[in-house]
């Protein structure tokens, strides 16, 4: 294990340095980031170039890996969302790699 955690705030989450995700992971390593996700509900890694293949087997390590949603395509950047009373706010969403990583946190607390 050969990385840091900076701590970003207390909202955002936390930036993992001098990983390269592009190589494969020990255990150990994997074991370090899955304690920080637990830790920060958001890790940022900064810097990667990652083909589909090796994103997908990196959030395996994590759990199952989902399925891209019908309903919103991969590209698609939603901006304002409905809350109750018909109140409009603004509202950023993207349906990418995030969503997968989502998805395996999800499973992986569950479990």
């Amino acid at each position: 294990m050969d990385f840091t955690v900076h701590k970003l705030s207390p909202a955002i989450g936390a930036e993992i340095r001098a990983l390269d995700l592009s190589r494969p992971l020990d255990a150990e390593t994997v074991a370090a980031v899955r304690a920080a996700w637990m830790e920060h509900p958001v890790l940022l890694f900064r810097d990667q170039t990652l083909h589909a293949d090796r994103q997908r087997h990196f959030v395996g390590r994590f759990g199952t890996v989902g399925g891209r949603s019908a309903r919103l395509p991969a590209n698609r950047l939603r901006t304002r969302t409905r809350f109750p009373g018909g109140q409009r706010r603004p509202m950023r969403r993207f349906a990418n790699a995030g969503t997968a990583v989502r998805a395996a946190r999800d499973t992986a607390s569950a479990a």
